[in-house]
């Protein structure tokens, strides 16, 4: 689940990345911290936490925590106001030079009851957005130790504590990255010679350099629970598809899950032509459908991890496409992509920059998408989301357009009544459409996309193509039929109208927001603000 407040959580998506490297017995890279609370580090340390006050003043009006000092230590107390607990949340490592990767480990933390009704719960992450179930940890009156298992394959794990009338001490954490077992292209000349002699919970590291041709495009993970990494990161690590007949970076369709990773490579010039969007129901499989230029995720669910897809094509998914599954995208950057305009196809293609089709629910972590172009009639220059649950958090659409016409610059959202499309603290910015610049949702005919949400997001300076002072056009969000919720946002500086929602299924759409110019609603900014243009670079 996401933290409390948030409106909506995936209680089916995890982001927890089931460790195949534990089964391997090689060393480990390891990263060690340590707590006793005998001085305030973990102030200092923590990644937020409830007010520290001092041990016997009087409470403040709100949950805090205490050093509670004894004859030979000194440990540290939760205490609550009004029933809501005081809480302290950490991210390990809070420096990530020495580790690369997916880490795994465990938290040990001394925990006792002060009083009858104390209790100590934790979650965990592997972003810092999406958590896990509260965990209530069993506690008596004597300082027992406990062990809290920490995993995550982007390198960095959350844990959150929250309780009152506890103490805890000895926080230690011991974290590792496991190192690789078979080397590329020491071991094996090509990535995918390697992946097929990998047995489950392999762990493929490709060194530094530019890989081309048989064996290093088109890359087949085979189903396999493994993990293929770059030891020197995307910018050093080039997966490069050249030729006329079209090549991809990597295709998953074997029903791959997040244990199968793909981590730190550059994917530049993959192109799968093609003259139509394929159709998005009776789906034949097939590595020649024109989707997913630099990744094809096809009925499966992989982790994708610190990568750059760049100058990459296809009709659907310029850059990522994806049909009926459920990928976790993490800290990657899409860009210069295309959808649509090969040879004398009109359909204009769908997602420049990435592509959700067929009943897909995948998660996008702190990520850019920007710079990508559609061609004619296009729906999404940098996101397409059709049938499909998404959440996207902390992630960047920037300065995508089309040739021709295009509906939702950034992204467009539509095709469902039972799916639900998310943005949380993202930044939508500088995109060009014709009919919503930042976002459309839905359009004439369409089916009635069930949920919209937008939180926390700032959606700037994007632009109408066509009649820019157009006031029957969104420049920002443009929905129609849509059950469409605008939350904690700003939306500013956009041609247009910012905000345009036609039969919108909520009498009060935008909550808590500031819109140029205004807007009815709870909370609402009702009067412009011109001098606080918001920062979107």
């Amino acid at each position: 689940m996401r933290m409390p407040g948030t409106s909506w959580f995936w209680a089916s998506a995890t982001i927890f990345i089931i460790a195949a490297a534990c089964l391997i017995s090689s060393p480990a890279k390891a990263y060690e911290y340590q707590d006793d609370f005998s001085t305030d580090k973990a102030e200092n340390d923590s990644n937020f936490h409830s007010i520290f006050w001092p041990q016997g003043a009087f409470p403040p009006r709100q949950a805090y925590l205490y050093f509670r000092d004894k004859t030979d230590e000194r440990e540290l107390g939760f205490g609550d106001y009004n029933d809501d607990p005081a809480y302290l949340c950490y991210c390990f490592p809070e420096d990530s030079e020495n580790l690369t990767g997916s880490v795994y480990g465990e938290l040990l933390i001394d925990v006792r009851r002060l009083e009858s009704s104390g209790y100590l719960s934790y979650q965990t992450s592997a972003d810092g957005v999406n958590w896990s179930i509260e965990v209530e940890l069993p506690i008596g009156s004597q300082q027992e130790t406990h062990e809290i298992h920490l995993e995550s394959v982007r390198g960095s794990c959350y844990v959150k504590f929250s309780g009152t009338g506890v103490l805890i001490d000895n926080l230690q954490v011991n974290l590792h990255t496991p190192s690789a077992t078979i080397l590329v292209p020491e071991d094996f000349a090509t990535i995918q010679e390697a992946i097929d002699n990998a047995n489950e919970g392999d762990i493929i590291e490709v060194g530094p350099g530019t890989y081309r041709g048989e064996g290093n495009w088109d890359i087949d993970f085979r189903g396999k629970a493994i993990t293929v990494r770059s030891s020197a990161g995307p910018d050093d690590t080039i997966i490069k598809c050249t030729g006329s007949e079209g090549h991809r970076g990597f295709y998953f369709h074997a029903y791959e899950g997040p244990d199968s990773v793909l981590r730190g490579f550059k994917i530049i010039g993959a192109t799968i032509p093609g003259s139509d969007v394929p159709p998005d129901r009776n789906w034949i499989s097939s590595p020649v459908n024109p989707v997913g230029g630099g990744i094809f995720c096809e009925f499966s669910s992989p982790s994708i991890v610190d990568c750059i897809i760049k100058e990459c094509a296809a009709e659907m998914g310029g850059g990522i496409g994806v049909v009926n599954g459920s990928p976790i995208i993490i800290d990657c950057v899409i860009e210069d992509c295309q959808a649509g305009g090969f040879g004398q196809a009109t359909s204009g293609g769908r997602g420049a920059g990435v592509a959700f089709s067929s009943n897909s629910d995948a998660i996008m972590l702190h990520s850019q998408i920007k710079n990508n172009s559609g061609y004619y009639n296009t729906l999404g220059s940098g996101i397409y989301c059709w049938r499909s649950s998404v959440f996207f958090s902390y992630c960047y659409i920037s300065n995508n357009s089309a040739q021709g016409s295009v509906r939702g610059g950034g992204a467009f959202c539509g095709g469902s009544s039972s799916h639900t499309i998310e943005f949380e603290n993202c930044v939508i910015s500088s995109n060009t459409a014709e009919i919503g610049g930042g976002i459309c949702a839905g359009y004439p005919g369409d089916i009635v996309v069930e949920n919209v949400v937008i939180t926390n997001c700032t959606i700037a300076h994007n632009s109408l193509s066509v009649n820019p002072s157009d006031p029957s056009v969104g420049g920002g969000i443009h929905s129609v039929s849509s059950d469409i919720t605008i939350r904690n946002s700003i939306v500013w500086s956009n041609d247009g109208v910012p905000i345009m929602l036609v039969d919108a299924a909520s009498n009060s759409p935008v909550l808590y927001s500031c819109v140029e110019g205004g807007y009815p609603g709870q909370g609402n900014i009702l009067r412009s603000l011109r001098s606080v243009e918001p920062q979107v670079d």
